[in-house]
């Protein structure tokens, strides 16, 4: 056998045992497949108080259309964008002139998923479903949860308000066409 053969063989048996690896790592996080002919694995790894919150996250992705790479690809910068909107709500109105706050006001009265729905209107999503967290909501427990259509799929998340850390992906959309339960 040829020097090229061996390290061509070498890497075979290194992906291999990789893969393996990998494939055991995802079991023991809770991985499972999605469907029985989807090649979609799903890990879920969550350190609060709710313990149910992988198993929601994963039962609504399987309810979910699947996306192609070509639909990931083409939307990715959208889905930045409204991304980009519920991290930078804010409970307080701004208004401006030439990109210098004039006015901010509406900060008292304004709750958390009213603020991030403004956002999202304001960045060009007018259609996300936005509220707080409920028991069956692909999110964890007390947080705000929400659903933002962007063309044929869905950016999917949660955040801790006001500290804005959270969770969010795009996904394809569940029966019915929605991006979140009703």
């Amino acid at each position: 056998m040829t020097r090229r053969g061996i390290i061509a063989l070498a890497v075979v048996a290194v992906l291999t045992v990789l893969g393996g690896v990998a494939a055991l790592i995802i079991g023991m996080l809770g991985g499972s497949p999605v469907g029985p002919h989807s090649n979609r694995y799903i890990s879920c790894a969550y350190t609060g108080a709710d313990d149910g919150y992988c198993d929601r996250f994963a039962e609504d992705v399987v309810r979910r259309t699947e996306l192609t790479d070509e639909q990931r690809n083409r939307l990715e910068a959208d889905a930045r964008k409204a991304q980009q909107a519920v991290q930078l709500a804010s409970p307080c109105v701004e208004e401006s002139t030439q990109g210098v706050v004039t006015r901010i006001h509406g900060c008292s009265g304004q709750s958390a998923d009213e603020a991030i729905r403004l956002a999202l209107d304001r960045a060009g999503y007018p259609g996300a479903v936005v509220r707080k967290s409920r028991a069956d909501d692909p999110a964890p427990h007390d947080t705000i949860v929400f659903g933002v259509p962007i063309a044929d799929a869905c950016l999917v998340g949660w955040t801790v308000w006001p500290a804005g850390n959270g969770g969010y992906g795009l996904q394809g959309r569940l029966p019915g066409d929605g991006c979140l339960s009703a």
